[in-house]
């Protein structure tokens, strides 16, 4: 009994701590056009209606399904209402307590979002672990409600539910875990029902800049401009025998590549602007041998590409940009695995790789 008392008392003082760093933080206005969890609903609603969007301020956590990898998770304030953006919320199967939650992905079935063993560390997504209740404990957070004073507005504070002292905090370098003495406003949630809209279909633009989260989609006659204008010769900077086309931030195209990027750099990067590289002599390179490796295979199987990171490093990337024959292994120099040209899957790799201004043919290292 003593230590269930213990135990409560250290509850109210943390909650009563949680207050005080809360009420010097200002709340973001609230949004009109979107459904918030009012402070009158128990936060176990997380688990009747499916899907959700989970914002701080005008941040939304999105995953991109990489396992057991940190840098899976990573922020954003705008993109398509996609599986990346989404997420859905289960409670405990025997009912033992409702604020209980466990955080699923769409982009990956079955993914659920773990807790760090160590406390402190970043979370990441992994999967079931039959048989091991520590792991399953890792996977639920207490979802602790903050209403917020003279709206109908409820925030939510996600803390690891393995007895370890952990918060979740998302900012711009992505998911953190605090302790309790660093609490911020980066760690209240808003917790976005975006089930209507899941329902409906389609993946509607989302703008958390824009105070009606929701960007209206453009009339059908507007959607075919945009469509032929697509279509059409890309007009872009020059760069040799190729034309290099800026993509528009929000794009889909953008967004993926995006994702990709900060997903598999393993630490948070501002991104400038992405230009999509128009090659006529290298596309053809490209599907002439695609088409030759299809009707070689016995079963006429296409073969796979994929879509990877290669740092030029000596080489500045406009030389490679603007040959016409692109990537030539006649000029790779000799790695681990012999004269080639060597790609990453991450980000992080490559950019050890990665040519800087100013660095030249003689300074070393692979191109």
């Amino acid at each position: 009994q003593q230590q269930q008392q213990q135990q409560q008392q250290q509850q109210q003082q943390q909650q009563r701590h949680i207050r005080r760093c809360m009420a010097t933080c200002a709340p973001p206005p609230l949004e009109s056009s979107i459904e918030v969890l009012d402070h009158h609903e128990a936060s176990s609603k997380l688990a009747t209606s499916p899907f959700y969007v989970l914002k701080v301020g005008n941040l939304a956590l999105c995953c991109n399904g990489l396992l057991d990898d940190p840098a899976g998770l990573f922020p954003t304030r705008r993109g398509r209402l996609n599986h990346a953006m989404v997420w859905h919320a289960v409670g405990p199967t025997d009912g033992s307590d409702p604020d209980l939650v466990q955080l699923q992905t769409p982009v990956a079935p079955g993914a659920r979002l773990t807790a760090n063993p160590i406390c402190g560390q970043r979370p990441c997504m992994s999967m079931d672990s039959a048989g091991d209740p520590l792991a399953t404990a890792r996977a639920y957070y207490a979802a602790i409600p903050f209403p917020v004073e003279g709206t109908d507005r409820l925030r939510l504070a996600l803390k690891r539910a393995d007895g370890q002292d952990g918060y979740l905090m998302l900012d711009e370098h992505g998911l953190h875990e605090v302790s309790a003495a660093r609490l911020t406003e980066q760690c209240l949630f808003d917790i976005v029902d975006v089930s209507d809209a899941v329902k409906t279909g389609g993946d509607p633009m989302v703008n958390l800049e824009d105070p009606t989260f929701f960007v209206p989609t453009s009339s059908a006659e507007e959607a075919a401009a945009a469509a032929a204008q697509a279509l059409a010769q890309p007009q872009g900077t020059p760069c040799g025998t190729s034309t290099l086309v800026k993509l528009a931030p929000g794009s889909d195209e953008y967004v993926a590549v995006e994702a990709y990027f900060q997903g598999t750099l393993g630490r948070h990067a501002h991104i400038d602007s992405i230009e999509k590289v128009h090659n006529e002599h290298q596309a053809a390179f490209f599907e002439f041998w695609y088409d030759k490796m299809t009707r070689r295979s016995p079963t006429k199987t296409p073969p796979q590409s994929m879509d990877l990171w290669h740092g030029t490093r000596r080489t500045p990337t406009s030389v490679i940009l603007g040959d016409e024959n692109g990537f030539d292994m006649r000029h790779g120099m000799r790695g681990m695995w012999g004269q080639g040209i060597y790609f990453a899957e991450r980000a992080e790799y490559s950019d050890r790789y990665a040519h800087k201004p100013g660095m030249h043919p003689w300074d070393g290292g692979g191109g």
